[in-house]
């Protein structure tokens, strides 16, 4: 059962990517974005160091200055040890 929730995670992330992503990012970062999202769609908690790191990958894989790259980075904002369904 755990397995296909991190299949179902993975698929989720690779998804996001293909609809948010810009084609110059490099190959690394799209596979750190869709890592990240994958462990957060997993309901696990970020470190502060991960936090930074999904930050960055974020403005790497979205580029630009788009409204949907704002609200996303604007959502991320939250405290960096807390779960993607926390308080």
């Amino acid at each position: 059962m755990r397995r296909r929730g991190q299949e179902v995670a993975y698929e989720g992330a690779a998804g996001l990517l293909q609809q948010v992503g810009r084609r110059p990012a490099t190959p690394a970062s799209r596979t750190r974005f869709v890592r990240i999202i994958t462990w957060l769609g997993n309901d696990k908690p970020l470190t502060a160091r991960e936090h930074a790191e999904l930050l960055d990958t974020v403005r790497e894989v979205m580029g630009g200055h788009g409204i949907r790259r704002q609200r996303l980075l604007q959502r991320l904002k939250a405290p960096s040890t807390a779960s993607r369904t926390g308080p």
